[in-house]
């Protein structure tokens, strides 16, 4: 077997392998196929840059997909930023982007005015009154309702809040997401899941396309 065409397997291996979180008590992001350790000679230093750079690529296109297919009336426009605020806030708290994502559709089907009957805002509906003095605490230049509103401060508000959970939860996704919502929900956690894994497995096809050709293309040049 072609020695590249065997390490793009085993990175698809890991990347399929790790997919699978929900039988575990912490997320795990085994499916960022920029983590796999790769052996370091040249060619495969290579092949770890094009994995790295292909992967944020792919996971920002195939989470403003599923907007698009949940929210028919999101612009590309909206929809490409909102999935690049989602990546920046997952990076920035160290959280799974599409466990955001995920989240953020449960909670406004991509709607960034969404308001619910119980005084939560935004795309992740933030309850401000509850939240407010931690916000502020937070995030300097969020004092306001109106700029909790904005779609880059909700979804990084968020993702803030749910990182907070998680870590109180020693990784616990369900825990941490019954702390979200404010109470256990099959139906919600089920949701979740559900954009959780379909968008797991749009990211692996769309790698393992991309990442034949890539890596084709570097060994015949």
């Amino acid at each position: 077997m072609n020695k590249g065409i065997y390490r793009l397997l085993v990175i698809l291996a890991f990347s399929i392998a790790g997919c699978v979180f929900l039988i575990t008590p912490a997320i795990a992001e085994g499916q960022h196929l920029e983590r796999i350790h790769i052996e370091s000679s040249e060619t495969e230093r290579t092949e770890q840059v094009i994995v790295a750079e292909l992967a944020g690529k792919v996971k920002q296109d195939v989470i403003a997909k599923t907007f698009k297919s949940v929210n028919s009336g999101l612009e590309d426009y909206a929809a490409a930023k909102f999935s690049e605020y989602v990546m920046e806030a997952a990076a920035e708290f160290q959280v799974d982007p599409f466990i955001i994502a995920s989240i953020l559709i449960k909670e406004s089907t991509v709607k960034y005015k969404a308001r619910s009957h119980m005084g939560a805002y935004g795309l992740m509906q933030i309850n401000w009154k509850v939240h407010r003095d931690n916000i502020r605490k937070a995030f300097s230049d969020i004092s306001t309702l109106s700029d909790l509103i904005q779609p880059r401060n909700n979804i990084f508000v968020g993702t803030y809040i749910f990182s907070c959970y998680l870590d109180s939860s020693s990784g616990n996704v369900k825990r941490a997401l019954a702390r979200y919502l404010g109470k256990s929900s099959r139906n919600y956690n089920s949701t979740v899941f559900k954009y959780h894994g379909k968008m797991v497995k749009g990211y692996t096809s769309m790698m393992e396309v991309m990442l034949k050709r890539e890596l084709g293309e570097t060994e015949s040049a």
